[in-house]
């Protein structure tokens, strides 16, 4: 069980079992950036979780940028990426890690303890 960071190399290594990896690249000033980099290219298998659309809520007045999201709609969403209390979760981005950061804190917030960089 992995619970921080893992290598490329080591990652690779374990891309065959049953592992559920994230791609959470966004850009702040171009938000279909992180989606159209995924589209292009990424780790075989994963998953694209959107900031705006997975990891935060909508926006209010009361808000701020990116509000916590839904943690019952978030927990529909990585469900249905196969995410169980048993999956070792990977999350990476192209931002040295704030917006996996984010999803990986989440998972923490949600009880997950097997979540990694």
């Amino acid at each position: 069980m992995y619970t921080t960071i893992i290598s490329g190399p080591g990652l690779k290594e374990h891309l065959s079992k049953d592992w559920v990896v994230f791609d959470c690249r966004f850009n702040l000033a171009d938000t279909s950036a992180g989606e159209a980099a995924y589209i292009a290219g990424h780790i075989p298998g994963a998953v694209y979780l959107h900031l705006d659309n997975d990891l935060s809520s909508k926006i209010t007045p009361e808000s701020g940028r990116h509000p916590l999201p839904d943690m019952g709609q978030l927990v529909s969403r990585l469900a249905k990426a196969g995410v169980s209390n048993n999956s070792q979760v990977i999350v990476y981005d192209d931002c040295g890690g704030a917006m996996a950061a984010r999803a990986w804190w989440l998972l923490g917030c949600l009880g997950h303890k097997k979540s990694l960089f």
